[in-house]
């Protein structure tokens, strides 16, 4: 028996089959379930192994059997939001056929029907995101918890990468409000200058990138000056950084060590 190939036993990303479904709104709802768990790794549906890991019998003589070609097909008339990337593999071992069905993890997430899909009694409902948690698939008559949904539209619109940025501006800002901001003693803005330059999401909100961005250039124009600049003070940028600090605070309700 192929013991070494199915060492890794079923979890957010792993699913084991015995056999290929007869019914497709089962199958659907297994590739759903996958295509929007938790988990950096590839998803993986596996045909011809019982769940427990104690029966190989392989899928040779499956009448239900179907290729990549058919799934693909099937999977394009059913009426989705976004179509997970899949594909379809084979693995012969030890005389033993098992299929494999790949899920890509893809930003897209949640996956779900725009039309509801049945097959015999069993209905899939249009709108309702199912997902894994752990070994376990949502129920078909139910629907993923508000914070399984809510973690999905974070990384679909890369809010979590945003939000990141975000708080490590806040614990960088405060470490310039004494600063006297000239070549002897610069400002630090590592992390404001990635949230100008290298963070998208911050044009989705015009008052953050217009603060963040004159912070910026206040604070690089004051830390080149030796030993001051003509014009600006040290305490124009110092403004500056405690109004960025305040605005972060009120709209993002994120705080840096010193002013909690």
């Amino acid at each position: 028996m192929p013991y070494n190939f199915f060492k890794e036993k079923e979890s957010e990303s792993r699913d084991y089959k015995l056999e290929y479904h007869i019914n497709k709104a089962k199958l659907l709802h297994d590739v759903l379930c996958l295509s929007n768990a938790d988990s950096q790794n590839q998803r993986q549906l596996i045909f011809g192994v019982s769940d427990d890991l104690t029966s190989f019998p392989g899928i040779d003589k499956d009448p239900n059997r179907i290729n990549q070609a058919k799934l693909i097909s099937w999977l394009r008339t059913v009426k989705l939001n976004h179509l997970p990337e899949i594909e379809m593999t084979s693995r012969s071992i030890s005389g033993y056929e098992f299929d494999i069905i790949t899920i890509q993890n893809r930003p897209e997430k949640p996956y779900f029907l725009t039309e509801y899909y049945r097959d015999g009694n069993t209905t899939l409902q249009q709108g309702t995101v199912y997902t894994r948690d752990k070994d376990v698939n949502t129920a078909i008559d139910r629907c993923a918890s508000d914070k399984q949904i809510e973690k999905m539209y974070k990384e679909r619109f890369g809010l979590d990468s945003f939000l990141n940025h975000i708080r490590v501006v806040a614990s960088e800002l405060p470490f310039n409000f004494c600063h006297r901001g000239n070549a002897q003693n610069p400002f630090i803005t590592q992390a404001l200058e990635k949230l100008v330059h290298e963070e998208p999401m911050v044009h989705s909100d015009p008052e953050l990138f217009q603060k963040a961005s004159h912070c910026l250039n206040t604070a690089k124009t004051l830390s080149t000056a030796s030993p001051y600049h003509p014009q600006l003070k040290a305490a124009d940028g110092q403004y500056l950084m405690k109004d960025l600090a305040e605005y972060i605070s009120t709209r993002y309700r994120v705080k840096g060590s010193s002013q909690s």
